[in-house]
C-alpha cells in the first residue's frame, strides 16, 4: 500500500494554478490488485484469440492505460 499527497492540476496544465491558500491537495492511496507482465501484455496485444487469454479485460485495459498513459 502506498500512501502520498498529489497536487492538484488542472486539464493540459504543467504547473499547479496559483491559489492563495497554497496549492490544492489530494491525500491517496494505492493498493496493488494485480500484477502483469509485459512479456503477457505483448502476447495479448498479438494474439489472434486474445479474449481467451484474462479473466478481466477491464484490469488488463487499465494496466495499458497505465503504461501507455492517457493524454
Amino acid at each position: 500500500m502506498l500512501r502520498d499527497k498529489i497536487t492538484y492540476r488542472g486539464e493540459l496544465e504543467d504547473t499547479p494554478p496559483q491559489n492563495p491558500r497554497g496549492p490544492v491537495e489530494f491525500a491517496v492511496t494505492l493498493d496493488q490488485t494485480g500484477v502483469f507482465s509485459m512479456s503477457q501484455m505483448i502476447e495479448y496485444l498479438t494474439s489472434s484469440r486474445a479474449g481467451d487469454m484474462f479473466d478481466s479485460k477491464e484490469d488488463f485495459t487499465q494496466a495499458l492505460n497505465i503504461v501507455l498513459g492517457k493524454y
